[in-house]
């Protein structure tokens, strides 16, 4: 117990005795304007270069969303020509072009906004046009083997009206987005 009061007590005198201690934060009194001005341009310097960092991070990322769209979109091709040739002639447009929505509206998008984008969408923007684009390509597909099929279903249509308000929930996310990530 006596040693667990004299720690304490060293610690207050410590405490005391930093008291008067210059805090290495602040700037210095003695510093002049003009090393006050080039201490104010390195951290603007420092600032840039954290952002410029950043926004090659987000490009690079866009880029990378870019490819997988376009791997998607190849996949969704390749279904669809394999899905065609066991269906024994018969053949449906909305499986053919299946492939345009990640292509189009992922690939293309993504790839503009990593080498033209100011303006860079959040992860939830992200993610809402990407279930707009899953949902559009899911509906194509099954409307496509629907048609092979011959026959038809109402429920169909859930699939477009759910990838037009995603896509217009991502929309208005990203043109309410404040800054420029």
């Amino acid at each position: 117990m006596e040693n667990i009061y004299r720690a304490n007590q060293n610690m207050a005198d410590q405490n005391r005795e930093n008291w008067n201690t210059p805090n290495w934060n602040t700037p210095n009194r003695n510093m002049t304007n003009r090393n006050m001005v080039n201490q104010n341009a390195a951290e603007r310097n420092m600032a840039e270069h954290r952002t410029a960092g950043r926004e090659r991070i987000i490009r690079r990322r866009m880029a990378r969303i870019g490819f997988n769209y376009l791997f998607v979109s190849l996949f969704v091709m390749l279904f669809g020509a394999i899905y065609e040739y066991f269906s024994f002639g018969v053949y449906s447009n909305f499986m053919l072009y299946a492939f345009a929505f990640p292509l189009v509206g992922g690939a293309l998008v993504y790839f503009g906004l990593a080498y033209r984008g100011k303006k860079f969408p959040d992860t939830v923007t992200c993610r809402l046009h990407s279930c707009a684009i899953a949902t559009w390509t899911v509906g194509s597909l099954m409307q496509g083997i629907l048609d092979i099929y011959g026959t038809t279903n109402a429920l169909i249509r859930i699939y477009w009206i759910a990838g037009a308000v995603l896509l217009v929930a991502a929309l208005i996310r990203y043109g309410l987005s404040k800054s420029d990530r």
